[in-house]
């Protein structure tokens, strides 16, 4: 199954699950006529010859390391694309997370638990100030919490982890990187967007169909207008009806 966007600059952003993306391009072949292929840093672009163009980019911000012969591209691309690789997929949101280690879509271990943290008042003057002290608090012993929770989930797996992908509380969840039995995981925190949920197991083991898709950005000639009869020739006449 593929998910379609609007693409800044036009065009679409499509995302394929690799397995599909042998499919997919031979359809792109398909519809649009023979392509051309080139390698580029994260991927490979087919221009095919109606002047459509697909740009598709690997998973997981991998880069090809070297030149590939423009008869393998396709081959290495998609090899790439379907190693299945060490993700920590970290969901922080109000007191809640989920999180888990992957091996390709497999769940290798997870956590996901609650704390309450109150929501924002309306009250005014001291109240206000009183409840905001209260939410900080609540806000900082969850935050320690899912911490610790990280550290459980992901330390046994820090050598393997090649990436880790993270959605909701982004800044939070970049502060819980710099503790110290996961500092070797901060640089590895992927600036990957995912679409989620609240933080539950379902929605944790949803996410690989997100980061372990493949990006096409596909852009389409804007079709030919079909010509204006004539007014003087048969179908003119005809389309007014005389």
């Amino acid at each position: 199954m593929s998910s379609s966007r609007p693409a800044t600059g036009g065009g679409r952003i499509i995302a394929v699950a690799p397995e599909r993306v042998v499919r997919w391009l031979n359809g792109f072949i398909g519809r649009h006529g023979p392509s051309a292929i080139e390698q580029t840093l994260d991927g490979i672009t087919l221009t095919a010859a109606d002047g459509s163009v697909a740009a598709c980019a690997l998973p997981l911000d991998e880069r090809f390391e070297a030149e590939v012969e423009p008869e393998e591209l396709v081959e290495a691309f998609v090899e790439r694309a379907e190693t299945e690789r060490v993700v920590a997929v970290v969901i922080l949101r109000k007191g809640a997370f989920a999180i888990g280690v992957f091996r390709g879509a497999k769940l290798l271990a997870s956590k996901v638990d609650t704390t309450y943290v109150q929501g924002r008042t309306a009250a005014g003057g001291w109240s206000q100030q009183r409840y905001a002290r209260r939410r900080e608090k609540q806000a900082a012993i969850a935050l320690k919490k899912a911490t610790e929770a990280c550290v459980r989930v992901l330390a046994p797996f820090v050598g393997e982890i090649e990436a880790v992908v993270g959605a909701g509380d982004k800044r939070g969840i970049a502060e819980m990187l710099t503790e110290k039995r996961l500092a070797a995981l901060g640089d590895r925190l992927l600036p990957l967007s995912m679409d989620v949920g609240e933080p539950r197991l379902n929605t944790l083991k949803d996410t690989p169909r997100q980061f372990r898709a493949v990006h096409i950005h596909l852009t389409e000639p804007e079709p030919e207008p079909e010509p204006v009869p004539d007014a003087g020739d048969a179908e003119g006449r005809a389309a007014r009806g005389d």
